[in-house]
């Protein structure tokens, strides 16, 4: 955000999923033959983002042919400490049933969170 975005911007977990997923987005983009881009070339570049890690992400990031996507499902906690953040808990996967049927075709797909 401070290289790219303006002084007046949120410095909030919103922002900052933006700008890693149009980061991702971006990559797969620019590996494609800027002659032969359509909506199909698009949607496979999308599918086709695998194991993509950023500094703030607890795990590989990754789309895929899967029914239903959740790849973020692990998350760090913090405390704002009058200036600074402070890790409270380092990356740790969220507890929930409602990932177990995500967690499942993650293994059947050979994904790892």
């Amino acid at each position: 955000m401070d290289a790219y975005g303006q002084d007046g911007d949120r410095r909030d977990t919103f922002s900052q999923s933006g700008y890693i997923s149009a980061k991702f987005f971006v990559e797969a983009l620019l590996e494609l033959d800027a002659s032969s881009i359509d909506r199909a070339s698009v949607s496979a570049a999308i599918r086709g983002i695998t194991n993509a890690e950023f500094d703030l992400l607890c795990a590989p990031y990754y789309v895929g042919d899967a029914d239903r996507h959740m790849p973020n499902h692990a998350g760090r906690m913090v405390s704002y400490t009058g200036g600074a953040f402070e890790v409270v808990r380092d990356c740790y996967d969220i507890e929930s049933s409602y990932l177990d049927p995500i967690r499942a075709q993650e293994a059947a797909l050979g994904i790892t969170q």
